[in-house]
């Protein structure tokens, strides 16, 4: 089977499977994939940018990296992960019931899927508002404990987190 539909001469409407935009499938067929491949791209892109600048950081600021560390928890990261990957499950699952007009099955998982994103919200929350009321902020933040003048107070917070 050809993907090639030629449009109708005339003027006349394309084929119901053919976007009006595109002169036949196949083009149409090529730039979604032409699409695709380029988001891919941007995406690998993105993320790449993103680990550089975490290795840079990592390599340039290791104390740092080695003391906030400390507090991490490991709970909270384990449950958002698996809040994330049921909230993907279930909004692709909600697709596929949009495909088969199961408006049930779409109510359902999109359902799931919000009330994830606000678990997942939840979550962040109570880590960031933690984070900051310790002081873990970048060094130019008011009251973050990596200031210049705040050396004295890093090793009193490390061993009250210790004593947790």
């Amino acid at each position: 089977m050809s993907h090639q539909a030629e449009a109708p001469a005339g003027g006349a409407e394309h084929p119901p499977q053919l976007a009006h935009h595109f002169e036949t499938v196949e083009q149409q067929f090529d730039t979604a994939k032409f699409g695709m491949w380029t988001f891919l791209l941007t995406e690998v892109m993105f993320f790449s940018v993103l680990f550089v600048a975490y290795t840079v950081y990592r390599a340039s600021h290791a104390d740092a990296f080695e003391f906030a560390s400390q507090f991490l928890d490991t709970k909270l990261g384990a449950i958002n992960t698996v809040v994330l990957l049921l909230s993907s499950l279930t909004a692709a699952w909600a697709v596929r019931c949009a495909q088969l007009g199961d408006k049930k099955g779409i109510m359902i998982n999109l359902l799931v899927t919000v009330l994830c994103a606000c678990g997942f919200m939840g979550i962040k929350y109570q880590e960031y508002s933690h984070k900051y009321q310790t002081g873990l902020l970048w060094g130019g933040a008011e009251h973050s404990m990596f200031k210049a003048d705040s050396k004295d107070v890093l090793p009193e917070l490390k061993l009250e987190h210790d004593g947790h």
